[in-house]
């Protein structure tokens, strides 16, 4: 294999230098590349000796090794581009030409992702602290790590070679340790991992081992010995944890009383298992509790949502100690993670508060409900929604000014509401009931902020609506409901605001996602010229009055907010791109419990409002979400730095 694999990236190297010859400017660089530099970077490679860093000037690319020879390259001649200090280069796909794109430069390199590496031809050239990396055009990356312990690329297991796996268990490789989480309900630990690695082979007690054909038994620690190009060993040890056993909510009501509303509670006790830990340190908790209905749509459908309320205050799987939390039940979700998705996204781009979600089985007076989301009820508190809520007294001055928890939604179910004169409905979350003085201070505040949004001068950045708001905030919300294309949240339903006091109006957290990530079927119906896909501007452009309309719609006409996002965007690039890998963990983590949910609920095969597929398999369905956000964040990359 070692042998296929260095013929493959020697015949990659020389058509990148080939290449790169005759390259434009966003590809790599102009003029003729000698073939000394071919040779002596093939020589480098060939050595096992690794990148260290490089020195750049106007005319010279230095890269430095670990044995204290350098290599010189005209920057004439190829292009290396240093990203220490910032992103790597913009790469994406142009999909209607299928050609790459770098650094916003259209080239003319098919993209081809069948081809194996000597069929491709080299996007670009890179390094950062670390690594020297070639992207070529079937979308692999190359790499010559700084460390001879990296040599070990990838150790995954992959469910095509295994029949014992229904989806890809990937492990993370740290020194000489390679550690994993076999799923739930995996009977047979005699498997045949899949690697790629810089080196001449790999052993097991001598005996070559070769890439998913090789079987060893993981029940049990397992050392891997990876010889080097020059002849040195390291040692890989393989140690993938048991599976662990689910954490589970067991609810009882007094008498086994039905839950029929979502206006009363019904008494009982709750007990919460987490016999191996996995959430925190505590195995168990047990408390009496108040249990109702929650949520919109959501209540109407078969596998019912709950509030759950404790008698007293405590701290549920280390999250935040209060008596009030939420059972999200997701059943139009089949992949039952699009809620914790979203929050690992929110998590990301640092919005105020990130409620916390841990994923559950749910037994109902002794009657299994499901695979449901556990998760901080949506409150003012200490641990959630912080914010000093104004009194009764608080109606004139500084103290009228803060603070408010208010909720978009256009059902507009709470005690207070109002539309803004854009047509967006605020509901008073808390204050529930606002003085008279408060509720036209927060009315004027609003249509002055309107005004100022939709006013001749809105982009000044002192008179103009960000007088108003707290742009950093809605920027973050932005991304996390365009990332997502959340049918939801363009200002339309389930969006969390505060105005403190003293301070502007702020996007303080996110909520509901479950009809997000390509799980929703009527775009066009509600918004003409936007599709289900996982390309197309929607949050941008429409609100709860159509397209072409909303606040969001109006920031975008300013070059500063346009700039900001940019700029945030690009700062949070790297960290969205991660979540493609916590979706395979958490797809894992409840294989057991995702499979007991749908016996208990046979609806793979059938639609439920507003599916856009019907995949009639879990992983499929999870495969599905996790393509649709590549796709969106590859399309929205390119949308956005394109303004």
């Amino acid at each position: 294999m070692y042998k296929h694999y260095l013929r493959t990236f020697c015949v990659a190297l020389v058509v990148l230098f080939s290449f790169l010859s005759c390259k434009k400017d966003g590809a790599g660089g102009s003029g003729s590349t000698s073939s000394t530099v071919y040779q002596e970077l093939l020589e480098i490679y060939n050595k096992g000796i690794c990148f260290v860093d490089a020195e750049q000037t106007a005319a010279v690319t230095k890269l430095n090794f670990d044995d204290g020879s350098s290599l010189s390259v005209n920057r004439s001649d190829l292009e290396i581009y240093n990203c220490v200090l910032s992103d790597p280069p913009s790469v994406r796909i142009h999909y209607g030409r299928n050609v790459w794109i770098v650094n916003e430069v259209e080239t003319d390199i098919p993209v081809t992702p069948d081809a194996t590496l000597y069929q491709s031809v080299p996007v670009c050239v890179y390094y950062d602290s670390e690594t020297l990396y070639i992207r070529v055009s079937n979308n692999d990356i190359l790499r010559i790590e700084n460390r001879r312990d990296k040599s070990l690329i990838s150790f995954e297991f992959l469910a095509e070679d295994n029949l014992s796996l229904k989806f890809d268990l990937s492990c993370i490789i740290m020194g000489g340790k390679i550690t994993g989480v076999f799923p739930e309900n995996i009977t047979q630990y005699v498997l045949k991992p899949s690697f790629t690695f810089r080196g001449k082979r790999m052993t097991v007690n001598g005996i070559e081992q070769i890439s998913g054909e090789s079987e060893q038994d993981f029940s049990r620690p397992i050392e891997y010995v990876l010889e080097l190009l020059d002849g040195t060993t390291i040692t890989y040890t393989v140690d993938i944890e048991r599976p662990l056993r689910f954490p589970t909510v067991y609810i009882h009501t007094d008498n086994n009383a039905p839950i029929l509303d979502k206006e009363n509670y019904v008494p009982g006790t709750i007990r919460i298992e987490d016999p191996d830990c996995r959430y925190s340190n505590t195995p168990v908790y047990e408390s009496r509790m108040g249990i109702r209905g929650r949520g919109n749509s959501t209540w109407g459908m078969p596998k019912k949502p709950w509030k759950v309320k404790l008698d007293e205050k405590m701290r549920i799987f280390d999250i935040s100690k209060d008596k009030e939390w939420a059972l999200l039940a997701n059943y139009a979700d089949k992949t039952l993670l699009r809620n914790v998705v979203a929050m690992e996204i929110s998590r990301i781009c640092e919005m105020k508060w990130t409620p916390a979600m841990r994923s559950v089985d749910v037994y109902l007076n002794n009657e299994y409900q499901g695979c449901y989301t556990w998760t901080e009820h949506k409150k003012i508190s200490d641990e959630r929604v912080n914010i000093d809520v104004v009194g009764k007294n608080d109606n004139e001055g500084e103290a009228l000014t803060g603070g408010y928890y208010f909720e978009i939604e256009q059902q507009m179910d709470e005690t207070t509401c109002f539309m803004t004169g854009q047509g967006v409905p605020i509901m008073f979350s808390d204050p529930e009931e606002p003085t008279s003085a408060q509720l036209a201070y927060v009315k004027q505040y609003f249509q002055d902020f309107e005004n100022a949004l939709f006013g001749n001068n809105f982009t000044n950045p002192q008179e103009g609506y960000a007088k108003y708001i707290d742009v950093p905030s809605f920027i973050n919300y932005y991304i996390i409901q365009e990332l997502t294309k959340n049918i939801d949240g363009n200002l339309r339903k389930s969006s969390f605001l505060t105005k403190e006091r003293g301070k502007k109006l702020e996007m303080y957290h996110v909520w509901d996602f479950d009809l997000t990530l390509g799980n929703c079927d009527y775009f066009p119906s509600m918004y003409p010229g936007v599709d289900n896909s996982a390309t197309g501007w929607f949050i941008k452009n429409c609100s709860l009055q159509g397209v072409n309309s909303g606040w969001f719609y109006r920031m975008f006409q300013d070059p500063n907010f346009v700039r900001e996002l940019k700029v945030r965007w690009n700062s949070l690039k790297a960290q969205l791109r991660t979540i493609p890998d916590f979706i395979d963990m958490n797809a894992q983590l409840i294989d057991g419990s995702q499979e007991r949910n749908f016996v208990r609920w046979p609806i793979l095969d059938e639609y439920v409002w507003p599916n856009a597929v019907v995949l009639g398999d879990y992983h499929k369905e999870v495969q599905y979400m996790k393509q649709f956000y590549l796709d969106r964040l590859e399309w929205l990359d390119g949308a956005i730095n394109s303004l």
